[in-house]
């Protein structure tokens, strides 16, 4: 009989059979990650409101694991929730459909309106799983652009400070952000307010997050907020949001940047998000690529509100993985013939 549950703490073995080809080491890490991530025995019992970490929930056939899925609600909206991770055997397409189908119906009775996934440009038949057979849409898509390993020369300007974001800065973030999203993906993709708010617990996250904004003191206005990320305190992040109707000087915030990382760690990588589904993205990348970056990765975003539903079905050995990784330069898709 097929099933699906719940991930428990005993689904070890099963799970290390099923990613086999991964050698034993990078499937122990895997294991180990999913398992202290997707297992926690309090949070099945609390409110969707309450959920803070992801949840993962496996499709099992005869004692054998064919499929796993983890979800994860977006920090300060547990309404919102991401698909990190999507693995089932190659070509058993029904196995993923399923799975998606199965979590968008659990937690959209419980109150989730929202489903976000995104997924590399190149993996075409998950694509198609996710739009054609769950009814996702597509809302633009993000570059990942690696910077060269030099020093950006730190321009001044005495009208323009930078400070650390505080949650005072809530409403102005949020409505920066808001209005730079262009306006037919403005209904899926804007933001609740406390979504950019500093929460209890965030140090679970794997992630360390540090966030600013770029004020113009003479006009008293804040024109960007930015945020690093990194995940093991070498490879860093950069997501900018621009203030719409402004044009600024990105050696400023990148010079800043650099000066502020270089405080923590001499040798590092620095990436830069470009979001397609954002208004004033053309100049960053102009910039980046007159500082010679390079893209390396193109994830389409896709979105869907739980009231829209599926279409139609897909059809139905080797194993399909979607697996959210914090680096930047790791594929999250593997398939094993």
């Amino acid at each position: 009989m097929t099933i699906i549950r719940r991930l428990s703490y005993f689904d070890g073995s099963k799970l290390k059979k099923m990613i086999a080809f991964l050698g034993n080491d990078e499937a122990d890490k895997f294991i180990k990650t999913i398992m202290n991530t997707s297992c926690s025995f309090l949070q099945q019992f609390l409110p969707l409101k309450f959920k803070i970490l992801p949840e993962s929930y496996v499709l099992e056939d005869a004692k054998d694991l064919h499929g796993v899925i983890t979800v994860s609600p977006e920090r300060g909206n547990p309404y919102k929730l991401a698909i990190t991770r999507l693995m089932f055997e190659k070509n058993y397409y029904e196995v993923g459909k399923q799975l998606i189908d199965y979590t968008i119906s659990k937690y959209g009775a419980k109150g989730a309106d929202t489903f976000i996934v995104s997924i590399d440009d190149s993996y075409d038949e998950l694509l198609k799983l996710f739009t054609t057979a769950c009814g996702f849409r597509q809302c633009g898509s993000e570059i990942l652009y690696r910077m060269p390993k030099k020093a950006h020369r730190i321009n001044k300007n005495e009208n323009i400070i930078f400070r650390p974001f505080k949650n005072s800065d809530i409403e102005t973030v949020c409505d920066i952000y808001n209005s730079s999203v262009i306006n037919h993906f403005r209904p899926s993709l804007q933001k609740h307010r406390n979504e950019f708010k500093d929460v209890l617990f965030y140090g679970l996250s794997s992630n360390y997050e540090l966030k600013y904004i770029m004020e113009n003191i003479k006009a008293k206005t804040a024109l960007a907020y930015f945020s690093i990320t990194t995940f093991d305190n070498t490879n860093y992040t950069i997501d900018i949001t621009i203030q719409e109707g402004y044009e600024i000087d990105y050696s400023l915030i990148f010079g800043f940047i650099n000066r502020e990382i270089r405080r923590r760690k001499k040798d590092f990588n620095l990436f830069v998000k470009v979001k397609k589904y954002i208004k004033n993205t053309d100049r960053l990348e102009e910039y980046l690529n007159k500082k010679e970056s390079s893209a390396i990765r193109t994830q389409i975003v896709l979105v869907k509100d739980f009231y829209k539903l599926a279409k139609e079905q897909t059809q139905k050995t080797g194993l399909v993985v979607f697996n959210e990784t914090n680096s930047p330069i790791r594929s999250n898709f593997k398939i094993k013939n």
